[in-house]
Order: C-alpha cells, then structure tokens, then sequence
C-alpha cells in the first residue's frame, strides 16, 4: 500500500498561522515565538513568516520600539534585537545601553544574554517576575534597574554578575541573594530584609535611600569587600556614625542628606579615592580631611560652601575637583598646589576672576567657568596649550573675546 505524501505548510499558511498566533495573548506569545526560534530561522525566515522588517541600525530600531503600541508586538520586537545580536550583526552585537522602561513586559526574551556587550540594562516599571538564565552570559553588565516591577525573590545566579549597581526598589521583594555584589535599600525594602543583613557578605556597592539613617549600621562595617557607599534623600542620624568605620571605602557619596557633618575619623578611611557631596547643608570640611591623600576626587554640589575648605591645598593627588552650585567667590592661590588636577569645575559659582593659578596647572585639560560672574579673559590664558575643554555657558563673556581665545587655543574645544 503506497504511503499517501507529504505535505508541506505553503509559506503564505506558515505566515498566517504564526502572524495570527503571535496576536493572541501574552502566552500564545512566548510560546509561539519560542517554537518559532527552536526552528533556527533565517533573516530571510523572519522576514517572510514573522512580517517583521529587519532594521539597519539600533536607533531605527528603538524609534520603531517607541511607535509600537501592543504589548506582544513589543515583546517580538525586543526578541528580534536579541536575535540579531545571536547572528552576529554588528550594530545588534555591540549595543551598549539598553533601556525598556513601560514596556508593559511580563517576561524578557529567553534570548536577552546575546547582547554580550551590554553596560546598562534597563527594564524598571514593568510586571516582570523572573529573569531568563541567558543573563548570566553578560560578563559587562554594570548597572541593572529592575525597579517597580513584581519580584518576590531574584534568583540566586544574579550574584554572579559583577554589577556595580543593582537598582530592585519599588518590588515586593522577601529575599535577596545573600551573595549578592550590590544593594539598593530605600524604607520599605530595608524593613523587609532587615535581618538578613547581617548575613550579606559579599557586598561591593550599597545605595541607601532612606529618610532616616539606620541606627544600625554594623552590617556595613563588617562587609569587608565593600568599596561604594552611596546615601540618597536622608536625615543623619546616630548611626552615621559608624559609616566612618567602613574604612575599606573606595567611594562615598551623600546626596540630599541633611544635618551632614564630617568628622576628622575620616581621615581613617585609608583607601578612599572619590567623594561626593550634593545638596546637602555641609559648611565646612574638617582638617584633619587634608590626609586623606589617596583622594583623586573631590565634587561639591549645591553646599553652603563661601569658600574653598583650607583642607583641600594638602590633597595633592587629586585629579578632579568641583565646587559647583555654591557661594565661592575666590579661588585661593594656593590651588597650584594640586599638581595632579586634570578637571576643575566651578559651575554656578560667584567667581568672577578667572583664578590665575591655573595657569601653572601643567595637566588641567577641562576647565568649567559656566554660569558664573566671569566677563572677560585674562591675557594669561593664551598661554594654555595643555587645556582641551573650557565651558563656559550663560556667561557676559563677549562673543569677540570667545572667538579670539579660540583662534589662540585652536586645539581646545570652547563650549558657550
């Protein structure tokens, strides 16, 4: 007896049956599009069954991402940069930033971990729940923001990643990976995971944001990789007192923080090389703070600063300095002490004399003037061939004298 034929699904039927499965729901969705990808399916393949147009460069593709108003449609978008990025083409391989904030995904592609040069990735204010396993593979990944989404638990892979900053506020999160690398706290989240605290102990960054500082800060002077400790929007309380025993600190910032007072002890912070100031009530700095040699950079933003701390003439390594947003109106002469500056920033200062000192500033390349009581340059300043940016926005610096210095400094990018 003969063996009726074969028959084959004609590619008009095959792009029917996939457009109209896809179109479905959420489910039908994954489902389909994961049958459809175990197919190994050609450029040519996705073309023709998934009528989907294969962009030429990523930002034809996030403008089309920005136009799509159905959720499964938006899910086979992503799926299909992933895609790309599977087959080795370029623009697709090498994205470094990837933000899909509103996206109104329940899930990632399974396929999200060949995007193998990503930096940043961004899928806050969804309804995701769980992460694809391929995420592993992104050896790059720094910064990943899962905030506001619907994680109970993140899974425990996550701590292999090397991120520097691991934004998961605004979930309902019971349990964190205890290996993990980084932490973010804001209230509610440090009410949940308050007791395991003391049993993270492998913590390289921690972000708090919380309006009060916690009383009980032994869980931190006992991480003994911490190197990033960042406060954000919160009152200091008595507990910030042992943030000067984190002695191990590379970087530490306050932003926002009120009632902020820094005591000589953190000259005990031998390693730290950064720190960062914004937005607080901080008058003076303490100093004893000239000893902290390792420090490399020092900003300032939006204190109650009327001058440049007298402690900063012995931090001679440092290599950025800003001051910005606050009421300095002199730079001191002894700013040719700091050798080793290659970025001063006075942003919306009440400077008005370009300081002459860093004229003798042999490795200063970006100079920062914007908004400040500057109007006009001194003869002085053709003379600095070394620098390679001078801003200096909303300033009455004639626009002769701009053009004049430009010609003179003709390797130096002057931005107004």
């Amino acid at each position: 007896m003969a063996h009726p034929k074969s028959r084959r699904i004609s590619p008009y039927v095959a792009k029917t049956i996939f457009r109209d499965l896809l179109q479905k729901d959420w489910s039908c969705t994954y489902q389909t599009l994961h049958f459809f990808d175990s197919m190994n399916p050609t450029l040519s393949d996705i073309e023709s069954t998934l009528s989907l147009h294969i962009p030429q460069k990523f930002a034809e593709w996030e403008q089309t991402l920005h136009h799509i108003t159905d959720d499964c449609d938006r899910f086979v978008w992503i799926w299909l940069l992933c895609k790309l990025a599977e087959m080795k083409v370029d623009w697709a391989l090498s994205i470094k930033e990837l933000t899909l904030e509103r996206c109104e995904l329940l899930r990632l592609p399974w396929n999200i971990g060949a995007l193998k040069n990503l930096v940043l990735l961004d899928v806050s204010i969804n309804s995701l729940y769980d992460l694809p396993e391929s995420l592993q593979a992104l050896s790059k990944l720094q910064k990943l923001y899962l905030h506001d989404n619907q994680f109970i638990v993140l899974p425990s892979w996550l701590s292999s990643l090397d991120l520097d900053l691991l934004y998961v506020v605004g979930n309902p999160l019971r349990q964190m990976p205890l290996n993990s690398k980084s932490l973010t706290l804001m209230d509610d989240m440090y009410d949940q995971l308050v007791d395991q605290l003391p049993y993270f102990t492998n913590l390289r960054h921690v972000l708090l944001q919380t309006r009060v500082f916690p009383e009980d800060c032994q869980w931190l002077i006992q991480q003994p990789h911490l190197e990033t400790l960042e406060v954000h929007i919160a009152t200091i309380a008595a507990g910030v007192k042992d943030v000067w025993k984190c002695t191990q600190l590379k970087a530490l910032s306050f932003m926002d923080v009120y009632f902020l007072r820094i005591p000589d002890e953190i000259v005990q912070m031998t390693r730290l090389e950064k720190l960062t100031i914004e937005g607080t009530d901080l008058r003076s700095l303490p100093s004893k703070m000239g000893g902290c040699l390792p420090l490399k950079h020092l900003s300032i933003r939006g204190s109650s600063f009327k001058r440049v701390p007298p402690c900063v003439k012995h931090l001679v390594f440092l290599e950025y300095l800003e001051l910005s947003c606050c009421e300095i109106r002199q730079i001191p002469k002894w700013l040719t002490n700091l050798k080793q500056l290659e970025c001063l920033n006075l942003h919306k200062t009440e400077v008005s004399v370009v300081p002459e000192g860093i004229l003798h500033l042999e490795l200063l390349k970006k100079l920062v003037l914007s908004e400040t009581n500057i109007t006009t340059f001194p003869e002085w300043m053709r003379y600095m061939i070394h620098l390679d940016v001078l801003e200096i926005r909303n300033t009455r610096i004639p626009f002769s004298e701009i053009l004049r210095l430009q010609f003179l400094l003709p390797q130096c990018q002057i931005l107004f």
